[in-house]
């Protein structure tokens, strides 16, 4: 590793064209938003057939290790030093001004984090297995090598992860949306394909995850071949000193808000996991593995939208930025409506019919919880998005760590009484506190939008909201089975589909989200 100086230099390689310069347009941010969310609901099915199967065949003990894995990889993935955001703002910014010393530092520096942070987090969660199993693996002893070896194995799975995150997010920045829409889409079945098979030939958590192991990094290694061909930048890991200060000092907010993610998200798990027994988390990962599907659906926006808002930074112009943002926080409640209201309408039949009525009568509540959850952490996606790419991080990792701190104290208050369905109602209720002021204030402190303006534009998409709830009531209240809830979908999405396009969607909307569709169709 060599260390450069503020200047520059070197960028180019010679002989290669210049990169292609990525044009946000509203029609390819919705293209790149619809492309994601499809992969995010492939996603999910996949899930839906996968994780009944591999709790049947594996065990709810077993099967609880996985949410276990996810708490640590959530706490370990902090060694990144919040770069990963600051990768797609400079990176994005960088190529937006057609400044290609900035592209060559930006990834250089990435890399110079990057590497080492995979590294480090490898070998802590490697030789920190022992204690890991020993505090929070609460399960039958005859499972203790099990868990101990499957913690160690998950050590390569964040090695492969830390990697494959920096690359997918320097393609993100420079606008490699479709390859990215389709490495979802083919990473995600070829994960489930394999666990499926793993464990039909006999196979126990260990070799799910040595499975999971190979995928991923085959997945990182075509991810970084792409990469290659997307820049002229060189990627080999340098200091760049001028540029590293910068992104060190915005990437200092986005550690921040790291860790306050990962605290609102892990420490209640973890609160739930001191309380309670292994098959009792179980009965909170699935929910919660449907509120993670959730969560990735609504950040199928951010695939487009965070270097839209990093580029549109670039020069002087907001209202673009405004009306996406407005656009964005309005689609994710539409998006959002029907889903939430039959989950949190059906949720015990539908557990029922998916794994068994006696995992749907611990696993009901919580996952009408999720539900809620969903919503309200959904909403803060577009105004975090806002002040990541206007160069205002300090915002959001204020709003994280005030965010973790509200639902860290009600999971305390509420796990030990309600378990499982206590530590879903602090997620939903620390949402509603916290993100309901803040998708009014950061568009009011960054571009002066008026908070009555903005909530003009929100009364319709809440009002369909409403309507749909209702909908999915008296359907509750007709039928409280899985039929009923079948049937509600169906008529709720026809009517749903025509109240948006009569009467809330407005001509933009309508305009992208058909552009959308027919381009993805051809």
């Amino acid at each position: 590793m060599s260390v450069e100086s503020a200047d520059v230099t070197g960028a180019d390689r010679s002989g290669d064209a210049p990169p292609e310069k990525p044009h946000f347009t509203a029609r390819r941010l919705a293209r790149a938003s619809l492309g994601q969310g499809l992969a995010t609901i492939w996603s999910a099915l996949l899930g839906f057939f996968t994780a009944p199967f591999m709790i049947r065949h594996l065990g709810v003990s077993q099967y609880g290790v996985f949410a276990l894995i996810a708490i640590i990889s959530g706490v370990v993935s902090n060694l990144e030093f919040g770069f990963g955001h600051a990768t797609i703002r400079f990176l994005a910014h960088a190529r937006a001004s057609d400044d290609a010393e900035a592209e060559q530092a930006v990834l250089s520096n990435s890399l110079l984090v990057f590497l080492p942070a995979s590294l480090c987090a490898g070998v802590l969660v490697y030789l920190g297995a022992p204690f890991i199993v020993q505090n929070l693996a609460h399960g039958p002893s005859r499972l203790h090598y099990v868990f101990l070896n499957a913690i160690r194995i998950s050590a390569l799975v964040l090695v492969f992860s830390f990697l494959s995150s920096l690359i997918a997010s320097s393609l993100q920045a420079l606008g490699r949306f479709k390859f990215l829409i389709h490495m979802n889409l083919v990473g995600g079945t070829v994960v489930s394909l394999t666990s499926i098979s793993i464990v039909v030939c006999g196979g126990n958590l260990v070799a799910v995850l040595i499975g999971e192991v190979i995928t991923l990094g085959l997945g990182t290694a075509v991810q970084l071949l792409v990469l290659a061909n997307a820049t002229v930048a060189r990627l080999v890991p340098r200091l760049y000193r001028a540029k590293f200060a910068e992104m060190l000092s915005y990437s200092g907010y986005t550690l921040l808000a790291g860790v306050g993610s990962e605290l609102l998200t892990q420490i209640p798990t973890a609160v739930l996991a001191a309380y309670t027994s292994t098959a009792e988390l179980a009965s909170f990962s699935v929910p919660r593995t449907v509120l993670a599907q959730v969560d990735n659906l609504i950040s199928s926006t951010s695939l487009g939208f965070l270097p839209f808002v990093s580029a549109e930074s670039a020069g002087n112009e907001q209202r673009r930025m405004i009306a996406v943002y407005i656009a964005n926080l309005r689609l994710t409640i539409l998006a959002l409506g029907l889903p939430i209201c039959l989950l949190a309408a059906f949720a015990h039949p539908l557990l029922a019919a998916w794994i068994s009525p006696t995992f749907a009568t611990s696993a009901s509540w919580p996952l009408r919880w999720c539900a809620g959850a969903s919503l309200f952490w959904g909403l803060g996606s577009a105004p975090s998005d806002v002040a990541r790419g206007s160069g205002r991080p300090s915002l959001v990792s204020t709003y994280t760590l005030v965010g973790a701190t509200i639902t860290i104290a009600l999971a305390f208050v509420l796990t030990p009484g309600w378990h499982a369905a206590g530590t879903a109602a602090a997620i939903c209720l620390g949402g509603a506190i916290i993100n309901v002021p803040y998708i009014f204030f950061v568009p009011k402190r960054i571009a002066q939008l008026r908070l009555v303006t903005l909530a003009k534009r929100l009364a319709g998409p809440l009002l369909a909201f409403i309507v749909i709830a209702a909908i999915t009531a008296g359907g509750l209240f007709v039928a409280d089975t899985l039929v009923g809830a079948l049937l509600t979908g169906a008529v709720g999405i026809c009517l749903y589909l025509l109240l948006l396009f009569k009467l809330i969607l407005d001509t933009n909307e309508k305009s992208a989200i058909v552009s959308a569709f027919s381009r993805l169709a051809s």
